[in-house]
């Protein structure tokens, strides 16, 4: 289980226990009408999918303490569910959009990469979408948590590519880690020139060891999925978009749209991003040039948006600049 849902369901479980408390229910194992009733408790502050998300932690906590599932087969706590569904209809969501090798092309001009937080802005960018990387793999939640990327994760440095051993994956409960291919593309879209870039760059005699933390700021913390989310919108602003238009998950999804637009084979897309919905692909044995030739044929990729579908609430004036790119 990734940390951000562990820290879910611990949340969740905890408001259950004390709800359990304050009207004399017994938690474990519960009966249907204390479920009713914790649903129609929650129901007077948090959303459908909130309180499905709370009743999902209930069952975890049964299910770890040996207790039978609490909720299959409830009819009644079903009906309480579809109800509180009915009173709060979920906000529609502004379509989110994908930041493909050719929205990055965008980007950089926006950025001065003479300095700090910009230069650490632009190879996050950059790594996380060559490398389809959930913002979870590569972003701390705070400034003062343990870096999840230093400068000992970068290996076998070349010149022209490097490996970066990422430590944790939402779907790598075992935390064995994995590791990323990076390449130079000789193209102004370079994840491999823009962490060299960082290590001709690095200043501070602390930002010198192996241990150090590869993404600094210039105050010398650590840049936060919250922070990269903060500089995406105001990206996107600048480039005409909807402010909560991009989002950390946009270098993943725009990762594989380049790769699809680029006419890379499936194959190679589902092992590159480490998808389990088809796990097989992952055993599909792929030289390493393979890779090299992926990631070159991505920064030639001049596709910006994902597809027409998710902005058909969008001006296609506002981006049709933004549908060439130049090398």
């Amino acid at each position: 289980m990734a940390a951000p849902t562990r820290r879910a369901y611990l949340s969740a479980q905890r408001a259950y226990l004390r709800f359990c408390q304050n009207f004399g229910s017994t938690p474990v194992p519960a009966d249907e009408s204390t479920l009713v009733l914790f649903v129609a408790h929650l129901a007077q502050s948090i959303s459908f999918a909130s309180a499905k998300l709370y009743l999902t932690a209930v069952r975890s906590l049964h299910i770890q303490l040996g207790a039978s599932d609490p909720i299959a087969g409830k009819l009644l706590l079903e009906r309480a569910m579809r109800g509180l569904k009915a009173s709060k209809p979920a906000q529609r969501a502004v379509p989110k959009i994908p930041v493909t090798t050719a929205l990055l092309g965008r980007i950089r001009p926006l950025l001065n990469l003479a300095l700090t937080n910009d230069r650490a802005f632009w190879a996050l960018c950059c790594i996380g979408t060559f490398g389809l990387l959930r913002s979870g793999e590569f972003l701390p939640t705070k400034h003062s948590d343990p870096p999840l990327i230093t400068w000992s994760q970068l290996t076998q440095v070349t010149s022209e590519s490097f490996f970066l051993e990422i430590k944790t994956s939402k779907t790598d409960p075992f935390r064995q880690g994995f590791r990323a291919p990076y390449f130079a593309s000789g193209h102004s879209v370079c994840p491999f020139t823009a962490v060299i870039t960082l290590w001709r760059n690095r200043t501070p005699r602390s930002q010198r060891t192996p241990d150090a933390p590869i993404f600094v700021l210039e105050d010398g913390k650590q840049p936060t999925r919250a922070w990269v989310v903060q500089r995406l919108r105001s990206v996107a602003e600048q480039l005409g978009l909807p402010r909560d238009s991009l989002s950390g998950h946009s270098f993943r999804k725009g990762g594989a749209t380049s790769l699809a637009a680029a006419g890379v084979p499936d194959s190679v897309i589902k092992t590159m991003g480490r998808w389990q919905s088809t796990a097989y692909q992952l055993y599909v044995s792929l030289p390493m040039s393979a890779f090299r030739d992926a990631m070159l044929r991505m920064a030639n990729s001049k596709v910006v948006f994902g597809g027409t579908s998710k902005l058909s609430s969008f001006n296609p004036q506002q981006f049709s600049e933004l549908n060439e790119v130049s090398p």
